[in-house]
């Protein structure tokens, strides 16, 4: 019996030992690379980055790029992340750096390159994603060329009075983002309404293209809807009026 159950595990052993060599893989080489931010062509980083005033959670810092390394039949290889530091190459020019780990045998060769970004205190802040064919030698450097984020700030003035007396309490302006004529829709976020009736936050200009529903928030709950809305660009960035209501919402 006990030269059964040794030869099972002598057999079990083997066999983990040969499995072994599909497991195998070459050491891993650091590639270093970098990446240019902008914020609507201007150079973005830690110390110019222009905090915006979108929501209760208002100042927030823009989230870091996501790198993904795949090799051409679809295999994840490594991820590697950039964030606005201070410390970063150029970080005055908007380059950042990144490093990724990538088996030495598949060196020389091609990979492909996913970029996932998204700036946490715009509005309609949903990822945005980029991919890019890159050839990478050994001893190399990738340049992953520039990411821009073009963003429009939006503002106005909104008096909100309940019963006719000046609203006590946050009161916000909603934002729902409605893509199309499709059924689905993307809550945006709120943008807090000061006494004096000014709001202002920022958002993806790519949106201003897509339905958005405004609406007066109170205590979490939409009030009163603002359509229709009219948009005018100036250097401030772009008012919004609502023509139904050029006195103001009463709650």
């Amino acid at each position: 019996m006990r030269n059964i159950i040794f030869g099972a595990l002598i057999a079990a052993l083997s066999f983990a030992l040969a499995a072994c060599h599909w497991f195998e893989y070459s050491d891993p080489i650091a590639i270093k690379g970098t990446v240019v931010l902008t914020l609507n062509g201007e150079p973005l980083d830690q110390g110019n980055y222009p905090l915006s005033e979108y929501g209760r959670y208002s100042p927030a810092p823009p989230a870091p790029i996501n790198i993904s390394v795949y090799s051409t039949d679809g295999s994840w290889i490594d991820s590697a992340r950039v964030s606005l530091r201070k410390d970063n190459a150029d970080g005055s020019k908007g380059t950042h750096e990144w490093t990724a780990l990538i088996p030495e045998d598949q060196l020389p060769g091609d990979f492909e390159f996913r970029l996932t970004t998204q700036i946490r205190d715009v509005a309609f802040g949903l990822d945005v994603t980029r991919w890019q064919k890159v050839r990478v030698e050994k001893n190399g450097a990738v340049d992953l060329g520039s990411v821009d984020y073009e963003v429009a700030r939006l503002y106005g003035n909104l008096p909100v009075t309940i019963g006719g007396r000046p609203a006590v309490g946050r009161i916000y302006l909603s934002l729902t983002l409605v893509p199309g004529d499709k059924d689905n829709y993307y809550p945006a976020g709120l943008a807090e309404i000061s006494p004096n009736g000014d709001w202002s936050f920022s958002m993806y200009r790519r949106y201003l293209n897509e339905r958005i529903e405004f609406s007066v928030n109170e205590r979490g709950f939409p009030r009163v809807s603002l359509d229709p809305y009219v948009f005018s660009e100036s250097e401030a960035g772009i008012e919004v009026v609502f023509p139904g209501f050029p006195e103001g919402v009463d709650l």
